[in-house]
């Protein structure tokens, strides 16, 4: 009796050993897994600003980037829309003068109106594009939202950005983010009856 107990016991510690072992595997196997930092190595997020521009006045709207991991940008590609209801209207697009002075280059395209007005801007580097603000893309406020409109998201037009980029010996990036902008007409009043109160 007093063996068989002993065989008992014996065979349970074996059994815990072999569990200890399978949790251990298991917890290679997690451990040595790819993150998702690992495999969005070269990632790229290309952005539009934001601006709070009064009636009569030109809204700025920044458009940078920033990398994730160390690539070499050579050109990039943003497809910028928004809806065509006469509030703004698309004046220019400049190289900021840092890029200006690199040597890059920037090209406008405009395409046809309908529901939406499009541009895409090309960005070309002489050499790597660095982190940073590359250009700014000006529109004219024409009009702004008035009574029933001129409440939460109608206050905003939208301005929606899709990307692309290739390295410095153009080669396309495949892990890019493109981030939206917005001209916001909320604060602009707010600014102005803050400033007439105080003077």
């Amino acid at each position: 009796m007093r063996t068989f107990s002993c065989w008992i016991v014996r065979l349970l510690f074996v059994a815990w050993i072999v569990l200890q072992g399978g949790s251990d595997v298991f917890s290679q196997s997690t451990q040595g897994g790819v993150s998702p930092r690992e495999s969005a190595q070269g990632a790229l997020v290309v952005s539009l600003g934001k601006d709070s521009p009064n009636v009569g006045k030109d809204a700025f709207v920044t458009l940078s980037i920033s990398t994730v991991e160390e690539v070499k940008v050579g050109r990039i590609t943003s497809e910028i829309s928004y809806p065509n209801n006469g509030e703004i209207v698309f004046d220019r697009a400049e190289l900021t003068p840092d890029m200006k002075n690199s040597g890059a280059k920037l090209e406008v395209e405009k395409g046809p109106e309908g529901n939406d007005v499009k541009l895409k801007l090309t960005i070309t580097g002489k050499e790597p594009i660095l982190d940073g603000i590359l250009c700014n893309v000006i529109f004219k406020v024409v009009n702004r939202p008035t009574g029933d409109k001129f409440a939460g998201e109608e206050q905003k037009v939208k301005l929606s950005n899709k990307s692309a980029a290739w390295t410095i010996d153009n080669k396309e990036i495949a892990f890019i983010t493109s981030e939206p902008g917005e001209i916001n007409f909320a604060y602009a009043p707010v600014v102005f009856a803050c400033f007439f109160y105080m003077h």
